[in-house]
């Protein structure tokens, strides 16, 4: 992003919280009826997708510049048993979670622990199978958080579906994920190409850890879920993950082998071996939140954030004019740019974003298919932020 455009960026999100104010000094006098009429158009909104596409569930999460938050639920936690989702629920937050990971190593970046533009070779180049990796003397932090270092998705290689499956309990190593990366072809030359990969922050991931002797769950939860209060999220790193709905599969089929992501109360495969390619348990309203502190830019300082969203063309599917930068997913909106990220893990599907008027969103499926949502996610977060968009603009305009 050039330095005008980050000039626009600022001004633009300035002038929306600007324009907000009124309205959250209202709601944090207690305005009851603002909150209530935002749940009610939600709640209703919420039922008529869920009507029309058939999916078995949904929570909608919101979050504003002042820290006030909110969540709305619709449909079933679980098909088979009728338990009702609700706002609290917890479901796999995919790659979403790559957005935490890429925070951490951001902010190794502004200590001056790593250097986004050095080989990774200064840190892991030792290991005995460096040479092995794809493009591995030329690979840096930049490339890999930007999906540009040409490693290919390693979670299809060389029967690794079949081995969560057969051994479903097994805790999965760093070097153990990056073994199935190993001798492969590049996608293409270092920097001149895009792919995504979880693979990418498999790498980046074990590279931060070898670097500062420091386990990366371990540092998230001290330098992000702790501080901004994230209760609901936490690493999906066993099969029993307390508070978690049922996930109805169809497009993760091949991962679990049938339609539930849970039998027995666990997972039946164990989500650990996702790791740094997204690796949390959340719910709506934590992701809202985060989103909104990460991309606002209380998480990292100001050039930092603004190398976050400098991005790339990437085509995910996500929508026309699709960015990827360290970690972070670009949209045009109307209005601007918006910042944020999806995600995906049998069972589950995951969407959130800041938008230019300076409210951040999220959503979250206890689905996985596409023919049970009929469209892409983002056109359902975003017609549901138009109602907290457009309530917090009317009593802006009350308050006058």
């Amino acid at each position: 992003m050039t330095s005008a455009a980050a000039r626009v960026f600022t001004w633009r999100h300035l002038a929306g919280y600007l324009s907000l104010g009124l309205a959250l000094m209202s709601w944090s006098q207690g305005n009851p009826p603002l909150a209530e009429r935002i749940q009610a158009r939600v709640q209703a909104k919420l039922e008529t997708f869920q009507k029309e596409s058939g999916f078995p569930g949904a929570v909608f999460g919101w979050a504003l510049a002042n820290g006030k938050s909110g969540a709305v639920a619709y449909g079933l936690a679980d098909r088979d048993t009728g338990a009702k989702m609700r706002p609290e629920s917890r479901m796999l937050a995919g790659s979403a979670g790559k957005t935490f990971f890429a925070a951490w190593i951001l902010r190794l970046v502004e200590e001056g622990k790593l250097d986004l533009d050095k080989p990774i070779a200064t840190w892991i180049g030792q290991e005995p199978w460096f040479d092995r990796l794809p493009n591995a003397q030329s690979i840096t932090l930049r490339h890999l958080l930007r999906h540009q270092s040409g490693i290919r998705e390693h979670v299809y290689n060389n029967g690794l579906v079949a081995k969560l499956r057969a051994e479903p309990d097994k805790v999965w190593s760093p070097q153990e994920l990056i073994g199935y990366m190993l001798d492969t072809k590049p996608s293409f030359e270092i920097g001149k190409g895009w792919s995504y990969a979880d693979a990418n922050f498999v790498v980046a991931a074990f590279t931060a850890e070898k670097a500062t002797g420091r386990a990366a769950y371990r540092e998230i939860e001290r330098l992000f879920l702790k501080p901004f209060g994230l209760v609901n999220t936490s690493p999906s790193d066993r099969r029993d993950l307390p508070g978690l709905v049922q996930g109805h599969v169809t497009s993760g089929a091949s991962f679990t082998g049938g339609p539930k992501s849970i039998e027995g109360g666990k997972m039946v495969i164990n989500p650990q071996f996702e790791w740094a390619g997204g690796g949390f348990l959340s719910n709506a309203q934590d992701l809202a939140r985060w989103t909104q502190a990460l991309f606002s830019g209380r998480v990292l300082n100001g050039a930092m954030s603004m190398a976050q969203k400098e991005g790339v063309p990437a085509s995910t599917g996500a929508g026309p004019g699709e960015q990827y930068g360290l970690g972070a997913q670009i949209f045009e909106s109307p209005g601007g740019k918006s910042f944020g990220h999806g995600g995906f893990f049998p069972g589950y599907l995951t969407e959130m974003e800041l938008l230019p008027s300076g409210v951040a969103v999220a959503i979250q499926f206890n689905a996985d298919g596409g023919r049970e949502l009929l469209r892409h996610r983002r056109r359902y977060l975003h017609e549901l932020a138009a109602i907290v968009e457009e309530e917090l603009k009317l009593s802006t305009e009350r308050a006058r």
